[in-house]
């Protein structure tokens, strides 16, 4: 993968933020290289934009932070199958959607976040149920004030509000997931 290649798909922002340093600027940046067929992450100054290093997710994991595997299907989907510009939903890409029929409304989803905890481990948080109502599909939850209103203060009564990457949406009947990054549903949130 060229420099440049690297550099346009963190332009374009199709890239998962996975974890920060503490006391520093840099942040680790998961991304899909469609080309080698793999994921990678990208440690860049969140203030000058340099990336520091490129590292493949093993090596990146072997210094002890662990990417769930939930986001490394998100990065697969959001460097293969962009998203609409100007939509509400850029950064809520469904993960996992394996056929185009339209969805049967179901009774509830679960709701779990992926979070990382200070020693840079992925946690699984059970945040409970979210009604689905007729006609309903996961965007539209995401994209509901009131969802994310209530997922925040689900996470902020557990102490990981700061902590969310990922919140998965789980389709009760047939178990079909749809992962979504935190910071988007955080934004809808703050402009409730």
């Amino acid at each position: 993968m060229s420099h440049e290649s690297v550099g346009q798909l963190l332009d374009d922002d199709l890239t998962i933020r996975v974890s920060e340093e503490k006391g520093t600027n840099r942040e680790h940046l998961l991304f899909f290289s469609a080309r080698d067929q793999q994921c990678f992450v990208a440690i860049r100054d969140a203030v000058t934009m340099t990336v520091v290093t490129v590292l493949p997710v093993d090596y990146y994991e072997n210094l002890g932070c662990k990417i769930h595997w939930s986001q490394l299907e998100f990065a697969r989907e959001i460097a293969t199958r962009r998203p609409p510009l100007g939509t509400p939903q850029d950064a809520c890409s469904s993960v996992l959607t394996e056929n185009a029929a339209a969805p049967q409304p179901e009774p509830v989803y679960r709701v779990s976040a992926i979070v990382y905890t200070e020693s840079c481990r992925a946690k699984t948080v059970n945040l409970g149920s979210w009604p689905a109502s007729p006609g309903s599909n996961p965007e539209r939850v995401v994209a509901d004030p009131r969802f994310a209103a209530t997922i925040c203060e689900r996470l902020d009564a557990k102490g990981m509000l700061d902590n969310a990457q990922v919140i998965v949406l789980q389709r009760r009947r047939d178990g079909t997931l749809m992962s979504f990054q935190a910071d988007a549903i955080l934004e809808h949130a703050a402009a409730a």
